[in-house]
């Protein structure tokens, strides 16, 4: 997840993220028509998520980006930046992480 190093290249990424989101909101059922099959719905003994739920999760700060662009804002200005996760214990060294992305 990184929206890239220059203004063309974060307009495209912001572009196609808004893209993206609108069609499998408009066609979900599309969508869910190309991955469903046996194997597929009943993954690793029915234990992960299965196709039929759909994620879109860009992160927080994406999210609020978005919404002032849908208020008039402008597509330029979102940057993707590494923070420090405090653990919050002093045995433990603060860890560098990308907020943007829950699962990775």
């Amino acid at each position: 997840f990184y929206p890239g190093k220059t203004d063309e290249a974060r307009t495209l990424f912001v572009t196609a993220i808004a893209c993206l989101a609108y069609g499998l909101c408009q066609h979900n059922e599309v969508v869910r028509c190309c991955v469903a099959t046996a194997g597929n719905d009943h993954r690793l003994g029915a234990q992960e998520a299965p196709p039929a739920i759909m994620s879109l999760y860009p992160g927080t700060g994406f999210e609020t980006f978005v919404d002032e662009i849908i208020k008039g804002g402008p597509l330029l200005g979102y940057k993707a930046e590494k923070t420090t996760a405090d653990p919050k214990a002093s045995a433990v060294m603060p860890a560098v992480c990308g907020v943007e992305d829950r699962n990775r």
